[in-house]
Formats: C-alpha cells, structure tokens, sequence
C-alpha cells in the first residue's frame, strides 16, 4: 500500500511540473514532447547469474519525459526527465561467505544474513540520439546520469 501512495505522490509532482504553462500560447520549454511510464523488475534468480550466496530482487518505477533538443543532418537529439522508486530486498544465504579471519564475523553473519528491504528515490536524466534508418525502425543510443 506504501509504494501505491509514492507511485501516486510521485506521479502527482510529476504530472504538474509537466502542465505549468504561461497565459501566453507559446511553445512552453517544460512541456514535454511525449511522455512515458517505465516498470522493471530485476532478480539475481535467473537461468544465467543464479547466485546461492544470497537472493535480491529490485522494482523500478519510472516516469518520464521526452524533450526534443533538435535535428542535425537527419539525426534527432532529445532529452529525457526520468524521476524513478526503487524497491530493493536483499539477503546473504549462505552465512559461511563471513569468513572468521573477519572482525567481529559472527555480528557481521548475523546482520549480513538478516533480510533487507530499502527504498531509492532518484531523479535520472538522460540524452539521447536517434537516427530513423526505416519508415518503422530508429537506430538509438542513450546515456544517463541520476541521483
């Protein structure tokens, strides 16, 4: 019920930073020129990184927003606004990965092996180029940054 209300909290700040416009009708630099929503989930139990040390599972909600920065010679350049909640459990299962020779390894076991529930919150921005190679195929890179 907790990240319903962050989603619903997040979503409410976001949406009315997007729809502040002057009296005028300009073209407003906030408006966005499109804008999304972005769910993953992400888990070390999978077929290729099954790791029996410990287990960790990550949710990741993002929304966004895509302003466009302009065309060069066929390449188009935006930029993307992305707040984002993260949800993240993790638990070392296998107690022996505190070796004794560690200080203190019997509390460190005890409180690496307890199970582990944190919550990020971030703001990401990321730039992006795109190239249309087909009428229904883009070729795109992107990077980002966030804290």
């Amino acid at each position: 019920m907790q990240s319903i209300k962050n989603i619903f909290l997040l979503s409410l700040l976001f949406n009315s930073s997007i729809f502040i416009q002057s009296q005028e009708k300009q073209k407003s630099i906030i408006k966005p020129d499109k804008i999304g929503f972005l769910y993953n989930y992400g888990t070390n139990e999978n077929f290729l990184f099954d790791d029996l040390d410990y287990t960790y599972s990550t949710r990741t909600y993002k929304l966004q927003a895509f302003y466009k920065l302009g065309n060069w010679k066929g390449i188009n350049f935006e930029i993307i606004a992305q707040p984002q909640i993260q949800y993240i459990q993790h638990q070392l299962i296998n107690e022996q990965y505190v070796t004794p020779d560690e200080e203190n390894y019997l509390d460190k076991r005890e409180e690496f092996s307890a199970s582990k529930k944190m919550n990020l919150y971030g703001l990401e921005f990321g730039f992006v180029v795109k190239k249309k190679l087909f009428k229904k195929l883009d070729l795109q890179g992107g990077i980002s940054l966030g804290f």
